[in-house]
């Protein structure tokens, strides 16, 4: 009997736990809406969220922070904007954030891989560094208080794309603690490899972008309004970045700088004769074909001195009664000068039409006349120049590059390399009112100090970029030559500067006052010290979702360019 009271007992008790379980779990439904069933479906739905972006989120997220992310409102009010100011000059120091140069990746973070857009068939291949940022120096407000602030924040870019829908384009990635400098992975190519990227010398032959520290400054999140445009950026806002300092206006963006020590001069040098070396194909390139098509047009091959002769015609109606007057005794000096100089321009123009009438009576067609000028511009002289140029680097070819460069150097060295120089009869686009750009042909100085000249100002900017980053060599620049750079440094092409947080500053759109549903994540403006040049002078721009902000799902930020 005891053993069947024991029995009873236990069965009892289970049954009692059955009805308890089922009453508090009848409890919690009718505490929320009116139907239970859209509590299930929505804790339910949570939980497959967060799987969702556990799978795929590079880092891993808890079921409490997805929560958060997807019950968090859309709209975010910003009250600042982080800006990464470019130091000018730069603090000799421990890297916190840069733009460009190589990442710093921990052990196990792999370098990004994407599809260029532009070249699907290459399969994924290695995307280019951007940026890394310190988010430990973010501002507390920034993103409405959302996103990490430890760890470094990194941009990687195939820039050949302005729709966000192509992943493959883009990476942004957040690691906790700085590793080694890390080089990029074979097979990265050149950064210019499509039509977005932006082609300078730089973009042409590297594959990873000037290094440059910058500050994280904090800035109003303020909009005005010019023109009918919302614009984020203060009027002159380099001027306000950088305070106090000079600042050059943007239409100084070519600066001429001499060489300054024997390294700028080898380095134009190197530059020419890759020039001369490389393959030309005489009249084959587009800008010829355009010419010889225009050429070929009825009437233009007859109305190449009727051309010369109207343009000039133009020029004496125009200036003939001041040229020909009896000059004023009295006359500025300056203005006496420049008369001279006009009559003697008229003079070499009218011998100049004599000797094109004279070619096209010796090539009566256009296709004799292209024979003859393809005949001028054979590979010939190159390969005499470029071999001049050789023997005359490898008399410079020493230790001391970085030893100073005269003034007087470098006029011997224009006097060595003054010949061979040539003339030779090219086609080219004429003047005259009203009747657009008619076919003309001119003549053209085939110089190899022409060609050095071209690439001086370039290699010894180049020079003294990477002297400037290096405080050894820092001192190796001429003071005004730093000063001049330095100002220029400072511009912001068309008043845009890299930004986190904050309204964007658009080109083809507009920042919308109050709460935003998208967070700019990151911005960077064309940046001609960068080689930075987003398809045509643009921006490209990173924005996210709060909530996705919250949750660190940096593959669900959107990727976008601007540009003319």
């Amino acid at each position: 009997m005891i053993w069947y009271g024991l029995l009873f007992a236990s069965v009892a008790f289970l049954l009692m736990r059955y009805h308890q379980r089922r009453s508090k779990g009848t409890m919690s439904i009718d505490t929320d809406a009116a139907s239970p069933s859209p509590v299930r479906k929505r804790d339910f739905r949570e939980l497959a969220r967060a799987e969702e972006v556990k799978s795929t989120s590079p880092q891993p997220e808890s079921a409490s922070v997805a929560k958060a992310r997807t019950s968090r409102p859309s709209g975010i009010s910003e009250s600042v904007s982080a800006v990464l100011r470019r130091q000018v000059p730069p603090r000799d120091e421990r890297p916190r954030s840069w733009l460009g140069g190589l990442p710093m990746l921990p052990e196990g973070v792999e370098w990004p891989l994407g599809v260029n857009p532009e070249n699907r068939g290459a399969g994924e291949v290695p995307l280019h560094f951007i940026a890394q940022v310190c988010c430990a120096d973010l501002p507390a407000e920034l993103w409405g208080g959302l996103g990490p602030r430890e760890g470094w924040l990194l941009l990687f870019v195939n820039g050949n794309s302005s729709d966000h829908d192509d992943m493959g384009a883009w990476r942004v990635l957040h690691v906790p603690e700085l590793g080694e400098e890390r080089q990029p992975p074979v097979g990265i190519g050149p950064i210019h490899d499509g039509t977005y990227t932006g082609s300078t010398e730089w973009t042409l032959r590297e594959s990873v972008y000037p290094r440059w520290p910058v500050d994280v400054v904090c800035v109003p999140n303020e909009l005005r309004i010019e023109e009918g445009r919302s614009l984020a950026a203060p009027k002159d806002f380099a001027s306000i970045l950088y305070e106090g300092q000079p600042v050059a206006s943007e239409s100084r963006t070519h600066l001429k700088v001499e060489p300054f020590t024997w390294r700028c001069l080898v380095e134009a040098l190197d530059k020419t004769l890759a020039d001369l070396r490389k393959p030309l194909p005489p009249q084959s390139e587009r800008y010829g074909q355009q010419m010889r098509q225009k050429l070929n047009e009825p009437g233009a091959f007859e109305d190449i001195v009727p051309a010369l002769e109207r343009h000039e015609a133009e020029f004496w109606e125009k200036y003939g009664a001041m040229l020909n007057e009896p000059e004023p005794f009295d006359l500025d000096p300056k203005e006496r000068e420049r008369r001279a100089n006009m009559r003697a321009n008229a003079d070499r123009r009218a011998a100049r039409i004599r000797e094109v009438e004279a070619l096209l009576a010796a090539n009566p067609t256009p296709a004799a006349l292209i024979e003859r000028l393809e005949h001028e511009q054979s590979e010939g002289w190159r390969a005499q120049a470029a071999d001049h140029l050789e023997s005359y680097r490898s008399t410079i070819a020493h230790d001391a590059l970085d030893d100073p460069i005269t003034t007087d150097d470098m006029e011997k060295t224009k006097q060595v390399l003054g010949d061979p120089d040539r003339e030779i009869w090219a086609l080219g686009w004429g003047y005259t009112e009203g009747k657009g750009l008619p076919v003309t042909v001119e003549r053209r100085k085939l110089s190899v100090v022409e060609q050095l000249n071209r690439n001086i100002p370039t290699a010894s900017i180049a020079v003294a970029t990477r002297y400037y980053f290096d405080p050894i060599k820092r001192n190796l620049i001429p003071a005004p030559v730093v000063a001049a750079l330095e100002a220029g440094w400072r511009q912001l092409s068309e008043n845009r500067p890299h930004r986190m947080g904050g309204y964007h500053d658009g080109l083809q759109s507009d920042a919308q006052p109050g709460p935003a549903d998208k967070l700019l994540l990151m911005q960077f403006a064309t940046d001609y010290p960068m080689h930075w040049l987003w398809g045509d002078c643009g921006a490209v721009y990173c924005f996210i979702r709060p909530g996705d902000l919250e949750a660190r799902a940096w593959d669900r930020a959107e990727f976008h360019l601007e540009c003319h």
